[in-house]
Order: C-alpha cells, then structure tokens, then sequence
C-alpha cells in the first residue's frame, strides 16, 4: 500500500454555522469521488496531550527569546513564568489525515503483472527475503498514479476551503508517527534511516548470514522503538505509559460536534487520541453475512434486519451518488 501524510495545520478564516456547512459539504465531495472505488481509505487521527505543550510553548518563544539575547536583555526568568503559566491553560493538538491507496484499487491484470514482474525481478537479482530490514521493492509501481491524484486532488480542495495543511515529507511523516506513538520516546531532531540514506555501520553476525546486517533496519523496529507489555486484553503498558483502548461499535443516534466530545473530556485531563478509519467499499466487507443472514432469516428477526440493511445500502451504491463506506471508530 501507498500511504501519505496531511497534517491539518488549522483554518485560515473564522468558522461560523455557514462556514462549517461549507466545509463539511466540500470534504465530502472530495473524498466521495475516491471512496466510491475499491482499495482507498482515508484516516483521520486527533490528538490531545498536555505533557508535550510546555516544549511547544517554548519553540514559539524562541524567536523573541533570542531578540532579547541580541539586545543584551536578560528576560530568562520572564519568559520561564511565561510558559509556566501557560502550560497550565493550553494543550497540543493534532490533526492528521493518513491516504491509504491498497492494490485492490488495480484491476485484476495490472495486479498479476505487478506480482509477475516482480517476482521475475527476485530471481534474477536473487534478492534475499527481507525479514529484519525494509523491503526496498515492496511498492507497487501502477499505484503512484492514482494515489498521486487522489494527494493533489485533496490537497488542492483543502486550500479552496482555506483550511492550511501540509503533506509531510516521508523523514518528518515517519517522525510523526513516532511521535503519536511514543511521545516522551522521541526527540524533535530524530530522522529514520530509510532507503536512500547513509546506512549506520553495524556489527556483522556471521553466524545469522543474513542481507539485514548491512542495511536499513526495520522501519517497524523505528518507530516502536520500546517493547510493550500487554496487562490484560484492554490495556498495554508502553513505557512510562499505560493505554487503555475503546472500540465504538454502535453510533449515537443524535449526531453532536466534535467539541462536544472534547468538552467533556477536559475535566480529565489525560492524553487521549481518537482515530476515524474510513475504507471504500463497505458492501464487500458484509456480504457474506448478508447472505448466511438470508439463509437464516427464519430463525431469527436480527437476520431479516441484517439481510433488509445490506439491500438498502446496495440500493443507495447503485442509485444515489453516495458512497458506502466502511467506518472504524478507536480512542485511548
């Protein structure tokens, strides 16, 4: 799969009632036209952590910082109160949109051409599997059209509704990641070794025999750089940190804002995130149930009901300009 990273950096005009209609009818035009096809999905990840605010609250007071420092004004202790004061107000946030492009997008016979090609290209340069380093030849070749498209489509869209985003470059994407993933584990400077870059010199186990000793090391290995420990089927310690996920599988009945939820979560105050993982073709991933639910509708109304919804959202992919979706919903 194709991945890349938007950052959602904020908006670049005031946001009232008619200005948030606007935006949530032009993303949902943008993101329909892909939806509707096979092997896209989009992630949208927020963030909220007030450890992580007093070390940004610096990086924006470096600038004047430094102008007190050339004007031979000691305003150290100034600037500390500063931040002090405000860490205890403010928090960090992020906003991220993750594309995903999938070979299911590909049409039957550019997938097996892809797959032949490459397996042609393993056995003549007899490439090694890579178990313990990165696949430099994983990628699939005929994706970056469409995935490129899709980026600049989106991209261009974002603007149009004056929303300022950026798409991270892969070192600063990767570096994002790891940050979500173990913030007080990751330094602003950290750069991932990938492919391309300086390879750091390596001890040589002659006894592994093996092409990831002299190459990049796993990307995975990067950015979950600490072991975890599962305390029970819920929760995982990571670190200094414990985690605890929930999994929403039943939507409420009355749609509410965002702010809502990230009202009633500030009395917390503790890190979470939550995660909207939206996939294409959401008929595919219960049409065996559809069928088996048909099969046993006598036994049972819930099968009838099942069987009812998956005609009804067969109907809207056939006759509306809808897209049907596949929707995952996480928090921790």
């Amino acid at each position: 799969s194709l991945i890349s990273v938007i950052q959602i950096v904020g908006v670049t005009q005031l946001i009232g009632t008619t200005e948030f209609q606007r935006l949530h009818e032009g993303l949902t035009q943008t993101l329909q036209t892909a939806l509707s096809r096979s092997g896209h999905a989009l992630q949208v990840l927020f963030q909220y952590d007030r450890n992580v605010v007093s070390e940004l609250l610096k990086e924006i007071l470096e600038p004047g910082k430094q102008t007190s420092q050339r004007l031979n004004l000691d305003l150290s202790d100034l600037f500390a109160e500063r931040i002090n004061f405000l860490a205890k107000h403010c928090a960090s946030e992020s906003v991220y949109f993750v594309r995903w492009t999938r070979p299911m997008s590909l049409t039957t016979e550019q997938y097996q051409r892809a797959t032949k090609d490459k397996l042609k290209f393993i056995r003549e340069k007899k490439i090694p599997p890579s178990i313990l380093t990165q696949n430099v030849i994983a990628a699939i070749p005929d994706l970056r059209d469409s995935h490129d498209a899709f980026i600049r489509s989106i991209r261009h869209d974002l603007a149009n509704l004056y929303i300022a985003a950026n798409l991270l470059e892969v070192h600063d994407a990767l570096h994002a990641i790891r940050s979500v993933a173990d913030p007080a584990f990751t330094d602003k400077n950290w750069r991932p070794a990938l492919p391309g870059g300086k390879i750091s010199l390596k001890e040589y186990d002659r006894s592994r025999n093996t092409i990831s000793d002299i190459l990049w090391p796993s990307l995975a290995r990067q950015v979950l750089p600490r072991d975890a420990e599962n305390l029970d089927l819920r929760t995982v310690r990571f670190g200094d940190k414990i985690y605890s996920c929930v999994f929403i599988d039943l939507l409420p009945k009355e749609i509410k804002t965002f702010n809502s939820l990230l009202q009633r979560t500030l009395s917390a105050r503790i890190p979470w995130r939550i995660s909207f993982f939206v996939e294409s073709d959401g008929l595919r991933c219960i049409k065996l149930r559809s069928v088996l639910a048909t099969i046993l509708s006598f036994s049972s109304a819930q099968n009838r009901l099942l069987s009812d919804a998956y005609n009804l959202l067969q109907y809207v992919a056939i006759n509306t300009d809808d897209a049907v979706v596949r929707l995952r919903v996480a928090a921790c």
